[in-house]
């Protein structure tokens, strides 16, 4: 699916542009002549508009009502034919039917392209292909998502990845309708499939004889509302042979000029009537407010084609960045599975690690790999995780390739995986190779290891114990993407727990000058680089833009270089940063219980949430710290909002207290009341070290095993999110 959508995108894209943006102009044409009609919500039936407009313009040969409700009379004058404007309630000529040129051009343009035949077949191609892309590109969203009910929840990721899936699942909806309108009206074209065009009534054979009566008298038009009318022609001034032709919604009929009845009628078919029906929904005829949101989304395609250009660019020269090693001379191999290709980098650094003791080492994608690659090798699989656990783009048919392979030939084989813990499915296509690879019998030099948000932390631990079960010292230099920072001032500095010897300090930070309309919300991070060449820091913000300020709180460690470099600084001084959006670790927007839970400097977006909350709320915060006395982090602030409501409950534990107790010692005291509020369809919110993650996981999996729930259960339904470091 991931390649025939890659494909139709590559080789239809100039196309598929092309008839968006013409097709998003013309959608501006129904609004425009909506905005022009008179209201004739207080017209009278088509005989007494019929009259009225006759009365105006003796020489009217023809009345008709186009889509938008605007009346048009045609007549043959002694100046030449010539098209009036109605207006419905009076019959008064308000003044010539001006058509525009430009959108009649414009209609041609986006049909035929001005070359006929051909320029059709090529729009038919277009909409074809994008109704494929469309189709396509829905069933990765829900991949990617992980399944249909979590279409509508906030995607995850970011950059541009991020952005693509944002924007088309805002646009997908409108682009299906549109591609699969414009394919039926293609195909129509060149009588592909039905329009069930009606055949015209049986034409009178005898006409009443007698005196004419006026247009206003005639019964049959007195029973024809304005909303149902579409078109009248009068009969050849005195021929008494020639009857009016009257079409309405339901089909067309002859009436007799004399007696006013109706001769004969031929309905309208039902193919004829879905013909028209998705010529409204495709054009905007008659519905100009659907015009304009389908032309919004065609909008989207351009913006679709560079997001998707850029991701399969990035995909496609992913692994060109690492030189080549002939495999018969490697006795090490990277076999890399990769989306968006930032695990090749890690697999470039593995190999430079590796090289730098003398190892030969080879690096492929998973698709690749052959008997050639495990026989008398060790073996490295580096993998990310797609949607709910699928596979990434370049290990599709791993698995099915294994099962034909001789894995036993392989003196090892470790796998690595990478993804992040905000997805329900972490890791696990990383976790399914290596489940694979056991029954296969394999060899591992080390167990699975995860690495969560490319967490170089994550990443150096598992490849120290991949060094010491060879017996090599891995030494990495790591080379990752840094965005452009920019300067924050210090406007205020307290320390807490200074007679630790890893004291706390909670920074506040403004932006700098012309940039003050910068957006970041609590929760949110910031990126800190601490001194050149060395990986960004990232911390969880306190606050939001709307406060006028950007509140960290940073725990020192005793080799940490960016921490202590933090706790270094005084008011005035300035340091390098940028924000970083984390749109996975934001509380729900519906009025439903919060339990924020967090310990250390985990309490930083926790207390953010905290003061920025509705008086009322049935929000309760679990915090763990050292000491009441000495680093009780944010405790004016989290004692105001427990006093004015905005909490509902303040729970605190402390570990170097006389009374010694973690926070999850907090959670299961209040057991029945985390029941309570998680039936209610409370959301649970956990920010802080892994350890303190880890454990109170298994204090709520005991918690919510008598409701028949489970953590996982809780996070495929974003009620339970995590931040963890």
């Amino acid at each position: 699916m991931r390649l025939l959508h890659s494909y139709l995108g590559l080789g239809g894209v100039i196309l598929a542009c092309f008839l968006a943006i013409t097709g998003a102009l013309l959608s501006l044409q129904p609004a425009l002549d909506a905005s022009s009609v008179v209201d004739g919500t207080g017209a009278g039936d088509v005989a007494v508009l019929a009259g009225l407009i006759s009365e105006q313009v003796p020489q009217v040969e023809r009345i008709e009502r186009k889509a938008s409700g605007q009346i048009l009379a045609h007549a043959n004058t002694d100046e030449g034919p010539l098209v009036l404007v109605i207006n419905p309630e009076t019959g008064v000529v308000i003044g010539p039917n001006e058509a525009s040129g430009f959108f009649g051009m414009l209609a041609e343009l986006h049909r035929e392209m001005f070359i006929g035949d051909a320029g059709r077949m090529l729009a038919g191609f277009g909409a074809g292909t994008m109704l494929l892309l469309s189709v396509s590109g829905l069933f990765l969203l829900k991949r990617r998502c992980g399944s249909w009910s979590q279409l509508l929840r906030p995607a995850k990721g970011e950059g541009v990845s991020r952005l693509h899936v944002e924007v088309s699942r805002l646009a997908l909806p409108g682009l299906l309708l549109t591609s699969f309108t414009a394919l039926y009206l293609s195909l129509a074209s060149f009588e592909l499939v039905s329009t069930g065009q009606t055949a015209m009534p049986a034409f009178p054979e005898q006409m009443e004889q007698g005196e004419v009566v006026p247009v206003s008298d005639l019964s049959s038009l007195q029973t024809i509302k304005l909303e149902n009318f579409r078109e009248l022609i009068f009969p050849f001034p005195g021929d008494l042979s020639d009857p009016y032709t009257l079409t309405t919604d339901q089909g067309m009929a002859y009436i007799d000029p004399v007696s006013g009845k109706t001769h004969s009628f031929a309905a309208f078919s039902v193919s004829q009537q879905i013909y028209e029906f998705i010529y409204s929904l495709h054009s905007g005829q008659g519905m100009w407010w659907l015009g304009v949101l389908l032309g919004l989304s065609s909008l989207s395609v351009p913006a679709l084609s560079l997001t998707g250009l850029w991701m399969w660019h990035k995909r496609a020269s992913g692994a060109a960045n690492i030189g080549e090693t002939d495999l018969s001379d490697a006795g090490f191999v990277i076999l890399v599975g990769s989306e968006g290709n930032s695990t090749w980098s890690f697999a470039d650094s593995l190999k430079t690690a590796l090289g730098a003791h003398g190892n030969v080492v080879h690096c492929a994608k998973m698709n690749d790999v052959s008997d050639l690659h495990l026989a008398d090798k060790h073996v490295f699989i580096l993998t990310s995780t797609y949607g709910d656990g699928q596979s990434p783009a370049s290990a599709d048919i791993f698995l099915n390739r294994m099962k034909n392979l001789q894995v036993q030939n392989a003196r090892s084989i470790s796998v690595l995986g990478f993804g992040d813990e905000a997805f329900a499915h972490y890791c696990q296509f990383a976790k399914d190779v290596d489940q694979h690879l056991t029954r296969l019998g394999a060899r591992s030099l080390t167990p699975l290891g995860l690495v969560n948000k490319r967490s170089l932390t994550d990443f150096g631990k598992w490849a120290d114990q991949v060094g010491k079960a060879l017996g090599q010292e891995l030494v990495f230099e790591h080379k990752q993407h840094v965005p452009m920072t920019t300067a924050w001032q210090v406007i205020s500095r307290k320390v807490y727990g200074s007679e630790f010897s890893e004291p706390t300090i909670i920074l506040r930070l403004v932006p700098p000058a012309g940039l003050l309309h910068q957006t970041y919300a609590t929760g949110d991070l910031i990126g800190i680089v601490a001194a050149p060449g060395v990986a960004p820091r990232y911390y969880s913000l306190a606050s939001s833009s709307k406060e006028g300020y950007l509140e960290v709180c940073v725990k020192r460690h005793r080799r940490g270089i960016c921490s202590t470099y933090l706790h270094s600084l005084r008011v005035g001084d300035q340091i390098d940063g940028f924000i970083k959006e984390n749109p996975a670790f934001k509380p729900s927007e519906a009025p439903v219980p919060k339990i924020l839970i967090g310990a250390g400097t985990g309490i930083a977006p926790l207390a953010g949430f905290a003061r920025a909350g509705q008086i009322g709320r049935d929000t309760h915060l679990y915090w763990g710290g050292r000491h009441p006395q000495s680093d009780f982090l944010f405790r004016d602030d989290l004692m105001s909002c427990r006093q004015d409501g905005r909490l509902a409950g303040l729970r605190t534990a402390f570990s170097r207290f006389s009374h010694r107790q973690y926070v999850q010692d907090k959670i299961r005291e209040d057991s029945s009341l985390i029941q309570s509020l998680v039936l209610s369809g409370g959301q649970i919110l956990i920010c802080g070290g892994q350890a303190m993650a880890r454990d109170v996981r298994a204090t709520l999996e005991e918690i919510l095993r008598p409701l028949g729930l489970n953590v996982e259960t809780l996070k495929q339904s974003r009620r339970y999110l995590e931040d963890v470091y």
